[in-house]
């Protein structure tokens, strides 16, 4: 059950950033990535968005564009 109306001020649900973020890098990566590389990524992708949030950072967009710098 996904109860958000507990949820602290500020909350983030990372999976759905997590999610718009990685459909974000699809949409400008080359075709045919094969899955150890779409593991890898979309690992780096989540540790970016963690730490970021870690740090206090709360702004959606800012968040995916931390996670998406550089890739």
């Amino acid at each position: 059950m996904d109860n958000r109306e507990f949820a602290p001020v500020g909350f983030i649900d990372m999976q759905a950033l997590l999610d718009d973020a990685w459909s974000d890098y699809k949409a400008t990566s080359p075709v045919g990535i094969d899955l150890t590389a779409e593991a890898s990524v979309r690992s780096l992708i989540a540790n970016r968005l963690m730490r970021a949030a870690e740090k206090g950072e709360r702004d959606r967009s800012v968040l995916k564009a931390v996670a998406l710098n550089g890739l």
